[in-house]
Formats: structure tokens, sequence, C-alpha cells
């Protein structure tokens, strides 16, 4: 049997496709609690909310004001969580 050539793939980052999957308000609250855990007094007032940035450059920016050592474990945390939404995201759809 042969296996029919991958000819195109589509990505639907805007969510123009198909129904996006990713809460992306609850990914933001996540973060910030997690800043809040990591980088307690490196991160004053840490609001999912009044940050429009998206979620990594959020994280950078987070990092940016912390502690070098607490701000590399933080983005590794943060990235972990992101990739643990996008996983539980993926098997709902």
């Amino acid at each position: 049997m042969r296996i029919p050539r991958l000819r195109a793939l589509v990505f639907d980052f805007d969510g123009t496709l198909a129904r996006p999957a990713l809460d992306f308000p609850l990914m933001k609250r996540r973060l910030a609690g997690l800043a809040r855990d990591l980088l307690p007094g490196d991160v004053l007032g840490v609001d999912a909310v009044a940050s429009a940035l998206p979620a990594l450059e959020w994280i950078e920016q987070l990092a940016a004001a912390a502690a070098p050592q607490r701000a590399a474990s933080f983005r590794d945390r943060a990235h972990a969580l992101i990739r643990d939404m996008e996983r539980e995201a993926a098997a709902r759809t």
C-alpha cells in the first residue's frame, strides 16, 4: 500500500478555520499565579488581565524583572505550564 505524500500543512493560529480550544485568559491567570509564587518581591502587582502582551512575551517581561536564578526557574515552569495546557487542549479537540 502506498502512503500519500503530505502536500500541505495548515496552521490556524487565530481561529479562522477552527474553534480554538486554548483558554488564553486562563493561561495568563495561571502564569500570573506562577509569577507570584516563584518571583515574590521581584514582580509586584502581577496582573494577567492588565498585560496586553501575548503569553510568551509576557513571560520574558516578567523574567527580565527577576533575579537571574529565579528568572530561569520561572521561564522553565512557565513554558511547561503552557505545554501542559496545549496538550490538554489538543486532547479535547
